[in-house]
């Protein structure tokens, strides 16, 4: 188990949406010594599973900025200031419709099945459920990669999460 963190940089209105296995003190000293600017731990999520700090990614990648950092928004406000009361599996992702169009030189929808074939990258040819019982770093790169069209980060984010890989 891990811990999600939030450092935020006040004066440029960012926060980093990190995660660590060690102590969180130990990473923010890391992060300041490294950073020009003020920084400061706004909160933390205990005991989560690493696929929690991807999920968060997602729900938040409109506000991304540049690498883990997301500039604040009313939504991630309200998470860091009560982390317990945001809850973070009741974003509608699953439900999302997927432009079928927008991921055909991506993936292919196998037929009376819930998944696809991967039509690009290490995995072609390979089950996209497979894929992320295999390769969760792989997984997570698609969904947080701005080269991947955002239909395709949907699909796996969907998989992600039908897969019971996203958890507590």
């Amino acid at each position: 188990m891990a811990t999600v963190y939030f450092i935020e940089a006040p004066e440029h209105n960012l926060v980093k949406i990190g995660i660590t296995t060690g102590r969180v003190k130990d990473r923010l000293k890391i992060i300041r010594s490294m950073s020009p600017a003020y920084l400061r731990l706004r909160c933390t999520i205990d005991n989560v599973d690493y696929s929690v700090e991807t999920l968060l990614h997602f729900i938040f990648s409109d506000s991304w900025h540049h690498n883990e950092w997301f500039e604040i928004n009313d939504d991630l406000e309200n998470l860091m200031q009560d982390p317990n009361s945001f809850d973070i599996y009741s974003h509608d992702i699953c439900n999302d419709k997927i432009d079928i169009d927008g991921i055909s030189g991506y993936l292919k929808k196998l037929d009376n099945q819930l998944d696809y074939m991967l039509k690009f990258g290490q995995y072609k040819y390979k089950l996209l459920s497979e894929v992320i019982e295999l390769d969760i770093i792989y997984t997570k790169w698609i969904i947080q990669s701005s080269v991947v069209p955002l239909n395709v980060r949907k699909v796996f984010m969907q998989m992600l999460i039908l897969s019971g890989t996203v958890g507590k």
